[in-house]
């Protein structure tokens, strides 16, 4: 290659890496609060459109705002999003009968791109559809304007 066309993969490289890097973060639709236990726990809509479930976001971190459920594991924040209950489990649409806690499947990424808490990249944060016990209280803190 010549010496201009490495500068110039050098220079849209740059580019992107600067776009990238000043990028506001995720704005979701719709958002909200659950209180738990006396915390407020964010809850947010990450698109327009039916509804008809909830993931819940975790994390080992315990810096607030977090729920403990167990010795070290904090919910972060609640997400909506279309798909389906089986008992109190919720599936994604597209996550039927799926793991959704490996952090790279979209439920996951979706709780580190826009729960407020997970945004750190120190950070590990990932998925989980245990929520059909606060499904009502999670649909009326998304609906409140």
């Amino acid at each position: 290659m010549t010496r201009k066309t490495h500068l110039s993969i050098f220079f849209a490289t740059l580019l992107c890496i600067s776009f990238f890097s000043f990028a506001e973060p995720a704005q979701p639709w719709k958002t909200g609060n659950i209180k738990l236990y006396g915390l407020l726990i964010p809850v947010i809509q990450v698109e327009e459109g039916d509804i008809n479930g909830f993931i819940a976001c975790y994390s080992h971190d315990m810096e607030m705002p977090s729920y403990p459920v167990e010795e070290d594991i904090y919910v972060k924040g609640f997400v909506a999003m279309e798909g389906q209950y089986k008992g109190r489990i919720f599936h994604p649409e597209g996550y039927l009968d799926m793991d959704i806690s490996p952090v790279y499947t979209t439920p996951s990424t979706i709780c580190q791109e826009y729960i407020p808490s997970c945004q750190d990249e120190n950070t590990e944060c990932w998925a989980g559809g245990d929520t059909g016990g606060y499904f009502g209280h999670l649909l009326r803190a998304i609906n409140v304007e």
